[in-house]
C-alpha cells in the first residue's frame, strides 16, 4: 500500500476527542471523569472489546478477558464490581495495592506499581469518587449448581487454602483477601479465578505496602475436574453466586498457559 494513500486514510478517520467538564457536577467529580475516561485508560482493560479491538462503548468498564485474564467490572455492581467499596477502599487499593477487599496482582500489579501509586492523593479521590457515581448493570442469574459439584470443591479448598483464606472465606486482612463477597470470584467470566489456581499469584510490591504475599500455583497438583469443582465452590460459598466452571473450560486455559498436571 502506497505510503501517501496511508497518510490520506489517517487524516481522514483520525478525530480529536475531548472529555467536556459536566457542569451540573463537582470539580473533583470531573477530575475523575477525565483521569478514568481519558489519561488513565481505565477502559483499556475494563471495558469489552469488539473484533477488532475497539472498546465496546455501550459496555464502559463492564469487565473484559486481556491475555487471558478476566479483569473485573468497576461499575457499583454490589456483587462483581465495587459496590460493596468505600471511595477510601478504592483510594487505599490504588494507592498501595491492597485493601481489605483485594490485592493487586498480574496486570494491575503493573498498574498499581508503575501509574496509580504514583498519583496525588487528590487525584486519587476523584478517582474513587467517580468510579462510585457509575450505576451498576443488571447481571444474568447464575445457573443452579450440583451438590456434588459442590462438596467436591469444598473438600479441596477445605485442604488447600483454608488455612490462609480461613474456613470462612473472609482471610486474612491485608494479606490473604477475602474470596467470601470477591467480585473476581463472582464475575460472570470465571478466567481469573482459574488462572489463579492454576498459576498461583503474588501481590504487587509498592511503597506503602513493600511485602508482597504469594499464593502457589496448583496446576501440578490438581485435575482438571478438580479446580473446576474448586473454582466452583469459591465462585458459590459464603453468599457469593455465579455460574458453574466446566471442565472443558479449565482444560482450555491450561493449554493456552502451558501448565501441565504433573
Amino acid at each position: 500500500m502506497p505510503s501517501a494513500f496511508r497518510v490520506r486514510c489517517a487524516r481522514r478517520t483520525h478525530r480529536r476527542l475531548e472529555l467536556a467538564p459536566n457542569p451540573q457536577k463537582s470539580a473533583e467529580w470531573n477530575r475523575g471523569t477525565y483521569l478514568v475516561e481519558g489519561s488513565g485508560h481505565c477502559g483499556a482493560c475494563h471495558t469489552p472489546k469488539s473484533i477488532l479491538g475497539a472498546d465496546k462503548t455501550d459496555q464502559p468498564l463492564q469487565g473484559a478477558q486481556p491475555q487471558n485474564w478476566f479483569v473485573p467490572k468497576i461499575d457499583n455492581d454490589q456483587r462483581r464490581g465495587l459496590g460493596s467499596w468505600s471511595v477510601g477502599d478504592i483510594v487505599k487499593y490504588l494507592k498501595t495495592g491492597r485493601n481489605a477487599h483485594s490485592g493487586a496482582a498480574a496486570l494491575m500489579a503493573e498498574v498499581a506499581a508503575n501509574a496509580t501509586s504514583k498519583l496525588s492523593d487528590e487525584d486519587l479521590h476523584a478517582v474513587a469518587l467517580y468510579l462510585k457515581y457509575i450505576v451498576a448493570k443488571p447481571n444474568d442469574a447464575a445457573s443452579a449448581l450440583e451438590h456434588a459439584f459442590m462438596d467436591a470443591g469444598r473438600g479441596i479448598f477445605s485442604d488447600s487454602w483454608s488455612g490462609c483464606h480461613q474456613a470462612d472465606g473472609e482471610g486474612v486482612g491485608r494479606m490473604f483477601p477475602p474470596l467470601a463477597h470477591n467480585a473476581n470470584d463472582q464475575s460472570v467470566d470465571p478466567t481469573t479465578v482459574v488462572r489463579v489456581i492454576i498459576e498461583g499469584a503474588q501481590t504487587v510490591s509498592t511503597k506503602a505496602r513493600p511485602t508482597p504475599f504469594a499464593m502457589p500455583a496448583y496446576n501440578w497438583k490438581l485435575s482438571d475436574d478438580e479446580i473446576a469443582a474448586v473454582a466452583t465452590f469459591v465462585r458459590n460459598a459464603w453468599g457469593n453466586a455465579a455460574s458453574a466452571v466446566t471442565t472443558d473450560e479449565v482444560t482450555s486455559l491450561r493449554e493456552k498457559l502451558h501448565a501441565k498436571l504433573q
